[in-house]
């Protein structure tokens, strides 16, 4: 799935400015655990975004394994309950987490089951 992650953090650098995030600044490092360790760096500047795999010291490290990022990235997990159930270890400012899952937008036909708790009306 390496290549879905290229794909999904080549969309987020073309994003370059999000209006949501105008009010948010810092720099995410995600290390996501596989055969190797794979880094990337989403910087986002008054909601201007880019992603690379150098960086300044991060505000915030988000750690996962492969395995659950592509979940999220497919929009089957989301990440604060993965963080809740010990699947994302976040340092730093996470609020910079919140705002990382702005830029997660799944690729279509992910996530298309309803949402826990509403259940469909039987006639």
């Amino acid at each position: 799935m390496a290549g879905a992650r290229e794909r999904f953090f080549e969309q987020v650098d073309k994003q370059g400015h999000v209006p949501l995030l105008e009010h948010v600044s810092g720099t995410i490092l995600l290390e996501i655990k596989d055969a190797g360790p794979e880094r990337w760096y989403v910087t986002i500047r008054r909601g201007d975004v880019s992603v690379s795999h150098e960086g300044a010291s991060p505000d915030c490290t988000i750690r996962t394994d492969g395995a659950t990022f592509d979940a999220i990235i497919a929009g089957k997990l989301s990440a604060m309950p993965a963080t809740l159930r010990g699947l994302l270890q976040v340092e730093g400012k996470v609020n910079l987490l919140v705002a990382l899952q702005a830029l997660f937008q799944p690729s279509e036909g992910a996530g298309k089951e309803p949402a826990a708790g509403y259940a469909r009306r039987q006639s």
